[in-house]
């Protein structure tokens, strides 16, 4: 694990996410999504716990990072559950689609 720098300008906080209940792709969604706002580091801890350190950019406050980064962990976790359970609508729409295209039946 990567220890960051100190800096006494830049506000550091890190979260520990339990990959049972925010799934990894979901938090790699996350965290990409605020990279712009600040330097994240992610690493497996204990039982698999998922340990995100935020390292503010711009001044800005750690603890509002931190709570974007929580709602950012709910909306990705439930953007894939939702993906999960319609793939087999979205495959169906799209093979539809082609088969009117090339002139063949739909299924």
């Amino acid at each position: 694990m990567s220890c960051p720098i100190a800096d006494p300008t830049t506000e550091t906080h890190a979260i520990e996410v339990d990959p049972n209940v925010h799934p990894r792709q979901a938090v790699l969604r996350a965290c990409y999504w605020l990279s712009h706002e600040a330097e994240i580091d992610i690493a497996t801890v204990d039982e698999g716990q998922l340990r995100i350190t935020l390292r503010c950019r711009n001044g800005q406050s750690a603890s509002s990072l931190v709570h974007r980064l929580q709602s950012a962990l709910i909306d990705f976790s439930l953007r894939m559950d939702i993906e999960s359970q319609t793939s087999n609508l979205r495959e169906r729409i799209w093979q539809t689609a082609f088969s009117e295209t090339l002139g063949a039946k739909p299924l």
